[in-house]
């Protein structure tokens, strides 16, 4: 994949990825771009930051359309001999679907609102519409001979002159033994009308559980008062006055076996985590498929650190164990 300065009109970077690239489609942060490669039946995800693929997702039989949803959260593969669109996590970078459509799906797009993804068939001579919440097809449309590509919906058009939008400085979670508590910080919040709080069980279908309303630049606070047990994930959705919102990164924690609250922090996290807890004696990072990664010994620690500078971006858990024996988990994203 080359990587063009569009200031300059020079290519500033060769990614390699896999066999026979064919569609490409940029998170909306710009954080990543997802390259799909036809003969490899796989998508190539790439840090846009360092140019470097830093995951490889196994999907359908000649995958060439894919499409980001706004949110960030999924990113939609068509598979053109598989008759079928995937379904990828971004935050885990696994399938976690595959809806059957027309025959030889090839575009992909996904609505403003990401309810919905659109996608042309070849052969079918029709466009399959796709629930993006219960990923099943809703409603076949039926267009003209061989339809190949969908255009990029165009949603949140800035006006000439409009002012900056709003930026999220901070985004955390604190945890004592009962609540969640969120804390976040802003600025540019000129046009902001609210922030909706969104809670996740697995880090991809998120339900809101509260409203804040916006007040001006600074610093907001929200306590989830019944907060899951076991993994929990949180996101900000920002409203703008004219209905236009964006979606902040993703925070989790983890609700202990034993009923005491353990967290790591920063998260999501690009280098290094620490464990907040006393007498910890070894800790196991573990991957979202359950394969231990590493372990490290610490014998007698408190708030331990340790470097996942090295592990790809995904879902991980720390397999905490303390001196008395008992073993407890925390989950953490990396970035």
């Amino acid at each position: 994949m080359s990587v063009i300065n569009t200031t300059s009109n020079t290519v500033v970077a060769t990614v390699d990825v896999g066999f026979s690239p064919f569609g490409v489609s940029v998170s909306p942060d710009g954080t990543k771009a997802y390259v799909v490669s036809a003969n490899g039946d796989n998508v190539s995800v790439i840090n846009t930051t360092s140019n470097t693929v830093v995951a490889t997702v196994a999907v359908g039989s000649n995958p060439v359309g894919v499409s980001v949803s706004p949110d960030g959260t999924k990113a939609y593969v068509a598979n053109f001999f598989s008759d079928n669109v995937s379904v990828i996590n971004t935050i885990s970078n696994t399938v976690v679907a595959t809806v059957a459509v027309g025959s030889f799906p090839y575009g992909v797009s996904v609505s403003p609102d990401g309810t919905k993804a659109y996608v042309a068939n070849v052969v079918s001579n029709n466009v399959s519409v796709i629930n993006t919440t219960s990923n099943s097809v809703v409603a076949t449309v039926a267009v003209g001979s061989s339809p190949y590509s969908l255009g990029n919906f165009i949603a949140n058009v800035p006006l000439p002159c409009s002012t900056l939008p709003l930026k999220l400085i901070s985004f955390e979670i604190n945890s004592d033994l009962l609540l969640n508590h969120l804390r976040w910080q802003t600025a540019n919040e000129t046009n902001t009308s609210s922030f909706v709080i969104e809670r996740s069980s697995n880090g991809s279908g998120f339900t809101a559980i509260g409203n804040v309303p916006a007040k001006g630049s600074g610093s907001y606070s929200y306590t989830d008062p019944q907060p899951l047990n076991g993994g929990v994930y949180y996101r900000l959705k920002s409203i703008d006055k004219d209905g236009s919102f964006t979606y902040s990164k993703v925070v989790t924690v983890t609700l202990a076996v034993n009923g005491n609250r353990l967290a790591v922090y920063p998260n999501p996290s690009k280098s290094v985590v620490t464990i907040s807890g006393n007498h910890i004696a070894t800790v196991q990072v573990v991957n979202n498929l359950g394969r231990v990664i590493s372990t490290q010994t610490l014998k007698d620690a408190t708030n331990p650190s340790l470097s996942v500078s090295n592990l790809p971006a995904g879902i991980y858990h720390l397999r905490v164990q303390t001196t008395d024996g008992a073993v407890n988990s925390v989950g953490f994203v990396k970035e």
